[in-house]
């Protein structure tokens, strides 16, 4: 250590995402006395507004890195363009029960029907 009392620490599997807001490289941290780390993780970017304040701290680096790498998933426009495409078939398979089947087959048309207003709310969702 150079005297501060945070120093960088050498980062190992699992490899850091990049920084979530900026796409920054990320950097791992550890302060304290050896053997009683804290353990940060942090954008390297100097402009980026990326805080690593965390209501509860957090002590163990797997941990520090885990959190860190949690990401809400990304619907990127050909996953988009795949769920898009799954409507049609959600509707087919939702209008296809004739009168007089089975409760069972009922069911599983109503869930048909159930996914694909889902699906299509989520999807005018995220495009707002």
């Amino acid at each position: 250590m150079n005297g501060s009392p945070y120093y960088e620490a050498t980062v190992s599997e699992p490899k850091l995402k990049a920084c979530p807001f900026c796409g920054g490289e990320a950097s791992l941290f550890q302060a304290g006395n050896e053997g009683d780390e804290d353990t940060l993780v942090v954008c390297a970017t100097t402009d980026c507004r990326c805080s690593p304040y965390a209501e509860k701290e957090i002590k163990k680096r797997p941990s520090a890195e885990i959190a860190w790498n949690r990401r809400a998933p990304v619907l990127t426009p050909e996953r988009r363009e795949a769920l898009e495409e799954a409507l049609p078939l959600l509707d087919y398979y939702a209008s296809s029960c004739p009168p007089g089947f089975s409760a069972t087959a009922v069911r599983i048309t109503e869930a048909y029907a159930k996914a694909a207003a889902t699906l299509r709310a989520w999807l005018e969702e995220e495009v707002g």
